[in-house]
């Protein structure tokens, strides 16, 4: 799973003219696979070598993101 974003769009009930949308977004979360290696995606920009993991490289590694937008009206 590359990209996934979750998100919510509210409005306050004592005070109308806000709005809020909060989200979280991760990437590079999980990748389901037989492959053996630290990274299936890894090294595909070479034809020959394909597939292959290398010792000098580094694992994708996942990231996440958390945010808050507020809106007045």
């Amino acid at each position: 799973m590359d990209n996934l974003t979750v998100g919510y769009s509210f409005v306050f009930k004592q005070n109308k003219q806000i709005q809020s949308y909060v989200y979280a977004t991760g990437e590079n979360l999980v990748t389901f696979t037989a492959y053996k290696g630290q990274d299936p995606e890894i090294n595909t920009f070479n034809l020959w070598d394909s597939g292959i993991a290398y010792a000098d490289q580094y694992p994708t590694v996942a990231t996440f993101m958390l945010g808050v937008q507020v809106t007045l009206k």
